[in-house]
């Protein structure tokens, strides 16, 4: 139902506003996702949450109005300055390695990766339609997956990480990925043939999945149950949209080494 909202607000957006609207909905959901990922972990560091926050906000700027590659290093390289100096009365080492993890981690996962939706809509002539198909692939993944969970679940996956994740319900996602890949792809959008459509589903539910398991560690780590509370009873973007985070750049790869 919330993938449902999701995809009636996208269009109801594109339908006002067109691509550009799309654009500033994904930096608007970039920078939501910015700042649940700097309060789950620096919520009580309120320097470090403001330091966090800020640097993406400049640099998503600079991703969206210049170029990503050059920029991501020089962000690496602020954030390692940023804690030696911050903590340079702090003798505890392991407190600044911790800091700096933490920081480099959250800015490639929340900033880096999903800035790729915004690569794919810029895609000249049919980026409208890989981003559809994207979110297509990254929702069909998650009902996919819900539905044979709880039909045929029954042995746990990654139970340490997530419980309530199958066997049968990983399996239910490949398949769905690659029919509705093998739907859009090629019998609709006439971009590959069977086989790579095939290929394109099993790498994006894989994707999508990794992205479900790894906010999950995040959110233990942090020891929160969601991410933020932006839609009652859902959670927050990084909650709705976790598995959208890997999706993105391995959707952009693959367009950009095999379909351009």
């Amino acid at each position: 139902m919330s993938a449902l909202a999701f995809i009636f607000a996208v269009a109801g957006i594109y339908y006002f506003f067109n691509i550009t609207g799309l654009m500033y909905l994904s930096l608007i959901a970039i920078m939501l996702g910015v700042n649940e990922y700097g309060r789950m972990f620096f919520k009580e560091q309120k320097t470090v949450l403001y330091f966090f926050n800020g640097l993406c906000l400049i640099f998503l700027t600079a991703f969206f109005t210049l170029s990503l590659s050059p920029f991501i290093y020089l962000a690496l390289l602020c954030i390692v300055i940023f804690v030696l100096f911050y903590y340079r009365d702090n003798v505890d080492t392991q407190l600044q390695f911790n800091t700096i993890s933490k920081l480099l981690t959250g800015f490639i996962y929340t900033l880096v990766l999903p800035f790729f939706v915004l690569k794919i809509l810029s895609v000249k002539d049919i980026g409208l339609s890989l981003f559809v198909s994207m979110l297509a692939l990254t929702f069909a993944n998650d009902v996919f997956a819900y539905a044979f969970g709880r039909l045929f679940g029954k042995k746990k996956i990654l139970p340490n990480i997530s419980p309530s994740k199958t066997i049968a319900g990983s399996f239910g996602g490949l398949f769905g990925t690659c029919l509705f890949s093998y739907l859009l792809l090629h019998h609709s959008l006439n971009l590959t043939g069977i086989t790579m459509a095939i290929v394109i589903g099993l790498l994006c539910s894989l994707s999508g999945q990794c992205g479900d398991f790894f906010a999950s560690m995040i959110k233990r780590t942090a020891q929160v149950k969601d991410s933020g509370s932006i839609m009652p009873g859902h959670g927050g973007v990084l909650d709705r949209l976790d598995g959208l985070y890997l999706v993105a750049p391995t959707f952009y790869a693959i367009y950009y080494l095999f379909l351009v």
